[in-house]
């Protein structure tokens, strides 16, 4: 913060300024804004009631415990939706190889073809983050480092965000995978 910027914090004519054009304008403005929030709805509320403080909590007054609304959610994203099987990093590699026609030999290579390093790339985001697998147990089990998967899961989340072919292949492995696993 700059010394004008920690100034107009204290200076009150500065603060008046964001109120009314003239002194006398700016403060009556300033008393309605603070007898105004002494009539709000919301004053005496528990801070968990406060309006800025829902963050996608039920309305007032319905029967929902708010706390127990975000425990559900934490836990939906955790497990993930109910469609997808429960695998471990092994089973969810040897799917994904298997969807992708790859031999697993291929996928724990150490070879750096630009294609394979997008499988790897759509193994890693779609196993973290749709299946809920640890970074440590992928990279083992395609006999990585954790923090060469780490770096693949990164660049794999940011072509995610700008790629619309690589979101497409990340929809049909999921699909599969979600469809073959839950057969076994």
């Amino acid at each position: 913060m700059s010394r004008r910027e920690f100034t107009a914090c204290r200076d009150v004519d500065e603060v008046l300024r964001v109120f009314g054009a003239t002194r006398r304008s700016a403060r009556s403005a300033y008393v309605r804004q603070l007898k105004g929030a002494v009539e709000a709805e919301w004053i005496g509320e528990a801070p968990g009631r406060l309006p800025w403080w829902r963050l996608g909590r039920p309305p007032k007054g319905e029967d929902e415990d708010p706390e127990d609304v975000v425990r559900q959610r934490r836990r939906r994203d955790v497990e993930g939706p109910d469609w997808r099987p429960r695998l471990s990093a092994e089973e969810f590699a040897a799917w994904a190889a298997d969807a992708l026609h790859l031999e697993m030999e291929d996928l724990c290579s150490r070879k750096r073809s630009p294609e394979l390093v997008r499988v790897r790339e759509l193994v890693m985001v779609l196993g973290v983050e749709g299946y809920g697998l640890k970074v440590r147990e992928l990279a083992a089990t395609l006999k990585k480092t954790p923090d060469g998967m780490s770096h693949a899961l990164a660049r794999g989340v940011r072509r995610k965000a700008d790629d619309e072919r690589f979101r497409v292949d990340l929809g049909k492995l999921d699909r599969v995978i979600a469809t073959e696993g839950t057969k076994a």
